[in-house]
């Protein structure tokens, strides 16, 4: 109550909230090491949608070891995911929140609606002191689990918003001569050169981590798409930089279980280019 009277007369409130993991030296909240599930600690989320209430500027700083649920998100005005904190905390926040610094982060892994959207569960109750874990997801972890399930995330792995805005142009696939027969986990030769341009169409300098994504031919039993690449550009109002990224035999390879090694396939595969996962900005193929 304190908090929401304090928030409610002022311009904007800043709301910090934690979820943390350790080595079961110290139980936090109930969590004794890993955390039991995806809130935040100490009551945060009441504590939001409290201060949400009396302010219509809340901004939510989460410092988290992963990702945590935002049930009210819809109610806040802006989240920075800021991670773990480090000494320089303070300074780097208040660095973006005033516009100093413009943000380019992009998120590791997708932030879900539900705590059930996601393959994997806690096992909470089990007679056995370390119970054995099913895979059952197999290669479909994180938005790899998203895309083929059709689930509309809350924020997609590789989500980031900028000061600015940024424009995607000119893909072009240029495929090399040989692909090698053999292939080992050490394989680096280059079978493909997948070239693109990032424009900043915004008023600011801002830097754009754009990212490729792979597509395996239908069949094979692969993700709709798999992270290939990435590479961060930093541009000036109206500047512009060509990317060049490269894939691997190893990168267009799939494994082979009865013959125990990699493979690669023959068809079609479809190149992804964009700002997140889900938000793909450039579409191209090749043929192997």
């Amino acid at each position: 109550n304190a908090a929401a009277d304090a928030a409610s007369k002022a311009d904007y409130a800043l709301v910090f909230a934690n979820c943390d993991s350790g080595e079961e030296y110290i139980t936090v909240d109930g969590n004794m090491g890993d955390r039991n599930n995806l809130s935040l600690w100490h009551n945060a989320d009441n504590m939001i949608s409290k201060i949400a209430s009396v302010n219509p500027n809340t901004i939510v700083i989460i410092h988290s070891v992963g990702p945590v649920l935002m049930p009210w998100l819809s109610s806040v005005r802006a989240v920075v995911y800021a991670g773990l904190p480090g000494q320089e905390s303070g300074n780097a926040l208040a660095d973006v929140l005033f516009g100093d610094v413009n943000p380019s982060g992009k998120l590791v892994y997708t932030i879900a609606e539900l705590e059930t959207d996601y393959p994997a569960q806690v096992v909470y109750n089990s007679p056995q002191p370390h119970p054995g874990i099913d895979y059952t997801e197999g290669l479909y972890l994180d938005y790899r689990w998203f895309d083929a399930k059709n689930i509309q995330p809350v924020f997609e792995f590789g989500f980031g918003l900028s000061y600015t805005s940024f424009n995607y142009q000119n893909l072009t696939i240029t495929m090399m001569d040989d692909v090698p027969e053999n292939i080992n986990s050490q394989n680096d030769t280059v079978v493909a050169h997948v070239r693109y341009a990032v424009l900043n169409t915004g008023r600011v300098a801002g830097a754009e981590v754009s990212q490729l994504y792979l597509g395996f031919p239908l069949g094979l039993g692969e993700p709709l798409k798999v992270l290939r690449g990435f590479e961060k550009s930093f541009l000036q109002p109206g500047g512009s930089a060509q990317v060049d990224l490269s894939l691997t035999a190893l990168e267009v390879s799939t494994w082979s279980v009865s013959s125990q090694r990699w493979q690669v396939a023959h068809g079609q595969y479809t190149t992804y280019v964009g700002a997140s996962s889900r938000d793909i900005r450039l579409k191209g193929s090749f043929n192997l």
